[in-house]
């Protein structure tokens, strides 16, 4: 855990060094996404091999999000009347922060693990990339025309489409091609755990408003997660990953979307800190009891 944990401290002692600012954080998460993340998408799933219980995984993702989205949306109606601070609310509880837990998939699944994830998040970037979007941009502009050119130009997205091509094709991509993949991913987990790290906010507004978020997020989740596999039997590898998905922090979309379509993005900053907090130090009894 140390290494992951450091990469994560290294970035707030940037942040309140003032060695970066909070631009630069965004910044190096807009790398990751469109840079570095769909070269990692396209080494491990242009190969990989879905099994019948991986099959399931893109739903359970699905499932997961949208029965959060609907109880948070209940639920936001009674926490405030504030439509930008409701948007947030919802966004916050309803993106899932996979790129947090890939660092730990990787160091106990592997490769594997990893794989998993990535299938996993089919289910999770459909519902983040589509529905969500549209639900954020709808709320402030009442137009469909912004998520539609988002999400043809989301490299990701790209990435799974040829990724999906290339496997059911049985495509073999040239060695130069794999080689400059897998150089390219190498700063995938020290950068975001580190961008992460320099977006970390202590000073939080709407306490009421961001502990039901990262309640509903990472405990809701994480019981809605324990009911689908109560359901679904999966081998251990693809468990873990369900379950960490499921108690994953709020994800950094939910920021990102709310400052896009001028929602409350300084309370979606403030939940997505506070779930992170709790995350690093939940993420080690967590892993100790599921293993």
């Amino acid at each position: 855990m140390i290494p992951y944990v450091a990469a994560f401290g290294l970035g707030f002692t940037a942040r309140k060094l003032r060695l970066i600012g909070e631009k630069d954080g965004n910044t190096l998460l807009r790398i990751y996404f469109y840079f570095i993340f769909p070269f990692l998408v396209f080494r491990i799933l242009h190969s990989v091999e879905i099994g019948p219980d991986q099959i399931a995984l893109p739903f359970i993702a699905f499932s997961l999000l949208i029965a959060l989205f609907a109880a948070s949306l209940f639920v936001s109606k009674k926490l405030s009347r504030e439509k930008s601070k409701r948007v947030s609310f919802v966004l916050a509880v309803s993106i899932m922060n996979t790129g947090f837990i890939m660092p730990f998939v990787n160091e106990f699944a592997g490769e594997t693990g990893l794989a998993s994830l990535m299938i996993f998040d089919i289910g999770n970037m459909v519902v983040i990339a589509t529905f969500l979007f549209a639900f954020s941009s709808y709320s402030a502009t009442r137009s469909a025309g912004k998520t539609f050119k988002n999400i043809l130009l989301s490299p990701p997205v790209w990435a799974i489409v040829v990724s999906a091509l290339v496997n059911a094709f049985n495509i073999k991509p040239p060695e130069l091609v794999l080689n400059t993949a897998i150089f390219l991913e190498k700063p995938a987990f020290p950068l975001v755990l580190f961008a992460l790290g320099s977006l970390l906010e202590f000073e939080i507004s709407d306490i009421r408003n961001v502990l039901t978020a990262v309640a509903m997020r990472m405990i809701a989740g994480g019981i809605l997660g324990l009911l689908i596999l109560s359901l679904i039997k999966l081998p251990s590898n693809e468990r873990l990953v369900v379950v960490l998905a499921a108690t994953s922090p709020c994800g950094f979309n939910s920021v990102v979307y709310a400052s896009l379509h001028g929602h409350d993005a300084k309370s979606a900053a403030s939940t997505v800190s506070l779930s992170l907090i709790v995350s690093i130090l939940a993420m080690p009894v967590l892993l100790f009891f599921f293993m």
